[in-house]
């Protein structure tokens, strides 16, 4: 598709995968342009696609689920890695029984599960690491929430962990 410069920009979905309070990756194999990076289930749209439907048909081509309820979807941001690409990321938690079948191809290895903060520290494709960062912050948040309601933390504690958790999240 061109943009107002008439240039073609390359638009596509990212589909971070969460299982278990998990994120779902894959490495790249060594024979592709940027090889032996983590990613999301990615791909460009197609023709007419709507960003959603992609979302959809990307989780099933390369994870063999089907998820036809497209309300499991949570819109999480866009994401520019550089002046050509554009990416909707969306966000889908997998239901206890349903598993990923490790699908590898020349583009990609097996399904690994991490925990968001290991995750975090990967060698990753361009884009991923602010959609990452952003995770890790609304991770933090909800575990400072956690911990002033449960009495772990004190009001106070909860305040300067509120004000460290940007500058925490910005070091990864």
């Amino acid at each position: 598709m061109s943009d107002e410069n008439g240039e073609n920009t390359i638009y596509g979905v990212a589909v971070v995968v969460i299982k278990d309070g998990q994120v779902i990756m894959s490495r790249r194999t060594e024979t592709v342009v940027i090889p032996k990076k983590w990613q999301f289930v990615h791909g460009r749209l197609k023709r007419g696609e709507l960003s959603i439907e992609a979302a959809i048909r990307l989780v099933y081509d390369q994870m063999d689920i089907a998820i036809n309820d497209k309300m499991r979807f949570k819109f999480v941001n866009s994401v520019q890695p550089n002046d050509k690409e554009l990416y909707f990321v969306y966000l889908v938690n997998l239901n206890k029984d349903e598993v990923p079948i490790n699908t590898c191809d020349r583009f990609r290895g097996d399904w690994r599960v991490f925990d968001l903060d290991k995750a975090a520290v990967l060698d990753v494709i361009d884009g991923i690491r602010p959609i990452l960062r952003k995770l890790l912050k609304t991770k933090l948040k909800y575990e400072v929430y956690k911990q002033t309601a449960m009495g772990v933390l004190t009001e106070r504690e909860a305040r300067t962990l509120a004000k460290l958790g940007p500058k925490m999240t910005r070091l990864i």
